[in-house]
């Protein structure tokens, strides 16, 4: 009697012990992700020109992928395009570029040429539009030029360059 008692408290425990174990969530690693990056310039007609001062406008959108099959459309954290602008300036940070609770920020370079945009937290799956006002800065007719590259912290490479053209 003494030892069925024993075994059965082995047998529960083990049980027990069992089902915790396979109850506990798998730790998982963040999603391998890739991203694609185009872009264009906006505007009723869209701008050839843009004398010195002008503000234009490009467009830029920026896609989140899974590069697993099935696709799982995760969570991908701190997605990020990197712009750049020549013969001209970034006037300000979008509004879709996150300034708090990321890391890094959002920001533009002190020279104005460099738009560092983090987008945060993107679902696989998903399409973001970026416009970045721009204003042209060449005194001498030189041409208006952008590029762009996409990231994030789970990006198995870099996106782009993109450009809108000239």
């Amino acid at each position: 009697m003494r030892l069925h008692r024993a075994l059965s408290a082995i047998v529960a425990i083990a049980t027990i012990a069992a089902s915790v174990f396979i109850a506990a969530p798998a730790a998982t690693a963040a999603p391998a992700s890739v991203h694609e990056i185009t872009a264009n310039w906006t505007g009723s007609p869209v701008p050839t020109t843009a004398p010195y001062g002008q503000p234009v406008t490009a467009e830029w959108h920026v896609n989140t992928n899974d590069v697993d099959d099935p696709y799982s459309n995760e969570p991908v954290e701190n997605v990020r395009a990197t712009l750049t602008v020549g013969n001209g300036d970034f006037t300000s940070i979008p509004t879709v570029c996150k300034i708090y609770d990321v890391t890094p920020v959002s920001e533009i370079s002190a020279d104005g040429s460099t738009l560092l945009c983090n987008l945060g937290t993107i679902t696989e799956g998903t399409a973001t539009v970026i416009q970045t006002p721009v204003r042209a800065t060449s005194t001498t007719g030189g041409n208006l030029t952008m590029s762009g590259t996409a990231t994030s912290d789970s990006a198995i490479a870099v996106a782009g360059p993109a450009d809108p053209g000239p």
